[in-house]
């Protein structure tokens, strides 16, 4: 089953305790699945989605849905998805996840995390200028919320962010807002790569777009940050 996503100004009216946004020892965490679980009922959080880091050669996702859905029967106070963070593979939005793992996700997040070079393999971000960089991102972006098998698209902007340590053009911004729209599309708000929220914020407040909290957790404490920025709205 599949969470229920909320456009921006529901969201906010219900100021709801969630993080769909998390890694554990599965793939690059730093805590297990348990421990994850223990600190969102400590935060009285009301639902979690573990979603790891995959690849198509991937092949211990059917253990780790496994042992999410163990725990799960177990700790019914918390709603707990199990799903997926891909990456954009090209300009149409192929996600480096194999059919199998992505039939069984709950939930899929489409991420850039690379920029391909139409060859098999990646450009150099060091080799790219910023005009080039964010326009190769808003491309991936956009090919990502065309993908019929992707729910949310994970850091909008966020690689760019993280590597110019300037802000993601505004007008690409709103453009995948749009698109996300037309494509009935989830945009995350991800407290990790991102610092300062105040344009989003306010363009989620204008466009309204289906949005989903995200810590981007690698640690039990970093959960939640995603409501945080949201509470302060």
């Amino acid at each position: 089953m599949k969470p229920e996503f909320l456009r921006f100004h529901q969201l906010a009216r219900q100021k709801k305790r969630y993080d769909y946004h998390i890694h554990t020892s599965w793939s690059d965490g730093r805590a297990t699945v348990r421990e994850f679980i223990m600190a969102a009922l400590d935060k009285d959080m009301e639902a979690i989605a573990f979603t790891e880091h995959v690849r198509r050669t991937s092949t211990w996702f059917d253990s780790f849905i496994d042992e999410v859905k163990g725990l799960r029967e177990k700790n019914t106070r918390l709603q707990i998805y199990v799903g997926i963070e891909a990456k954009a593979l090209d300009f149409q939005g192929s996600l480096d996840a194999n059919a199998h793992t992505i039939k069984r996700a709950e939930i899929v997040l489409g991420a850039v995390h690379r920029y391909p070079d139409n060859n098999g393999g990646y450009l150099d971000f060091q080799e790219l200028s910023p005009d080039e960089a964010s326009k190769i991102e808003f491309g991936l972006a956009c090919a990502l919320l065309k993908n019929p098998c992707v729910d949310v698209l994970a850091h909008p902007g966020g690689v760019f962010e993280r590597l110019y340590h300037t802000a993601f053009p505004g007008a690409y911004l709103e453009e995948i807002v749009n698109i996300a729209n037309q494509q009935s599309k989830t945009i995350e708000i991800n407290s990790s790569y991102l610092k300062d929220f105040s344009y989003h914020l306010a363009l989620f407040s204008k466009l309204n777009p289906l949005i989903s909290l995200g810590s981007d957790a690698h640690h039990p404490a970093e959960l939640d940050g995603g409501c945080d920025i949201l509470a302060g709205f």
